[in-house]
């Protein structure tokens, strides 16, 4: 469970306020989405709350359900912190302008690593095959006094 709670950035349809509330509490976020609704055809106070919450609200980390699985893994004492950091820098490649283009195939794959069903060397080969190798790092000319 979050230690604070934040707009969700992997669960949202409009802002992740319903998102972010529903992980926080360990709620369904349809739910919370629909008591939203409700509140707004009593009095208008659901949108009024809603915008509120969407100004106070900071926004959560992009953590994918990988990732979760990872840190799962870790509570449970099955992966050390070294492991664990390590997990999290391979899933931490990004896809485009953001966690939003990754493909089913890939949550998949990212999954199945971060419960362990394949090691990390099987993880990067088969990533480089649905997202081709990475790019290289951009060189930068040298500084000039």
């Amino acid at each position: 469970m979050p230690t604070q709670l934040t707009r969700s950035e992997t669960d949202k349809v409009m802002a992740g306020v319903a998102g972010g509330i529903a992980e926080y509490y360990g709620w369904d976020p349809w739910l919370v989405r629909l008591a939203f609704v409700v509140a707004s055809f009593a009095g208008g106070i659901g949108i009024f709350l809603y915008l509120a919450l969407w100004i106070a609200l900071p926004r959560g980390s992009p953590s994918t359900p990988a990732m979760r699985l990872a840190e799962d893994r870790f509570a449970r004492g099955e992966v050390d912190a070294e492991q664990l950091e390590a997990i999290r820098a391979d899933l931490r490649r990004e896809v485009g302008p953001g966690f939003e283009a990754r493909s089913p195939a890939l949550r998949l794959l990212e999954e199945r690593y971060a419960m362990g069903e394949i090691d990390r060397e099987e993880f990067l080969k088969r990533r480089d095959v649905l997202l081709g190798p990475p790019a290289p790092p951009e060189e930068r000319p040298p500084e000039s006094a």
